[in-house]
C-alpha cells in the first residue's frame, strides 16, 4: 500500500480493512506498494516462520487493544485514553514523554488516534513488551476503568437517595402546608363572600325571608 493511501487511512475512522494485515504486509515485503510488486517481492529473510507468526499475533493484539479502548465505537481514541493506556503498558516510560509520543502518532493533528495511528504507536513503542504482559496490563486498565465507572454510579446513586430522603422530609410537608394554607384562604374567602352576600341581601330587604313590598 502506498504511503499516500496509508496517510488517508490514518486519518479515517471508517476502515473495514484489517490494520494488522496492512502493517504486517508492509513489514513482510520489501516493496508492497502495488499488487504486482507484492507478488514479485519475497518476504524479508530476517522474518522466519516463527517470527512472522509472532508478528501477526502481536499486530492482531494491538488492533484488539484499540477495539477494547474504543468504548463508544467512534473509530477514535482520545489523548486521555492513550495516556492511560501507556501508563499501564509502557511502565518504564516517563510520563513527560507521553505527550510527545501521542503528538508524533497523531498524524491528522486532531487530538485523537485512529485504529491505524494507534497500532503504529504500539509498533513503535510496545513491540518488545511481552504479549502476556500487555494482556495483563489491559486487564488491569479495564478493571481500573470499571472501578471508576462503578464508583461514579454509586456516588450518583447515593446522591439520588439523599435527595429522595430530603424530598420526603421537606417537600411533602411543605406541599401539605401549602394545601392547608390554600384551603384556609378559600374558606376565609367564602366566609367573606357569604357575609358580603348577606349584607347585599339585607340591603335589598330579602334577608331572613323578608320580602320587599311593591311600591303602589
Amino acid at each position: 500500500m502506498q504511503n499516500g493511501n496509508l496517510r488517508i487511512l490514518a486519518q479515517s475512522a471508517n476502515v473495514t480493512e484489517s490494520i494488522a494485515g496492512i502493517l504486517y504486509r508492509r513489514m513482510l515485503f520489501q516493496d508492497g506498494s502495488t499488487v504486482e510488486s507484492m507478488r514479485s517481492s519475497r518476504p524479508k529473510q530476517m522474518l522466519s516462520a516463527d517470527t512472522r507468526e509472532e508478528a501477526m499475533h502481536r499486530l492482531i493484539t494491538f488492533e484488539r487493544m484499540f477495539l477494547d479502548l474504543d468504548d463508544d465505537r467512534s473509530g477514535f481514541v482520545n489523548e486521555e485514553t492513550v495516556f492511560s493506556f501507556l501508563s499501564f503498558t509502557e511502565l518504564g516510560l516517563d510520563p513527560r514523554f507521553r505527550d510527545e509520543i501521542f503528538g508524533a502518532s497523531d498524524t491528522a493533528k486532531d487530538g485523537m488516534l485512529t485504529r491505524l495511528e494507534f497500532c503504529e504507536l504500539c509498533v513503535n513503542h510496545l513491540w518488545n513488551v511481552p504479549l502476556s504482559l500487555l494482556e495483563l496490563a489491559m486487564r488491569n486498565l479495564r478493571d481500573v476503568s470499571e472501578t471508576k465507572t462503578t464508583r461514579n454510579k454509586l456516588y450518583w446513586a447515593k446522591l439520588a437517595q439523599s435527595i429522595d430522603r430530603w424530598s420526603r422530609k421537606t417537600i411533602i410537608p411543605a406541599y401539605l402546608m401549602i394545601l392547608v394554607i390554600i384551603f384556609r384562604s378559600i374558606s376565609e374567602m367564602n366566609m367573606v363572600w357569604t357575609a358580603a352576600q348577606r349584607e347585599w341581601l339585607k340591603a335589598q330587604g330579602l334577608a331572613h325571608g323578608v320580602k320587599v313590598q311593591p311600591s303602589p
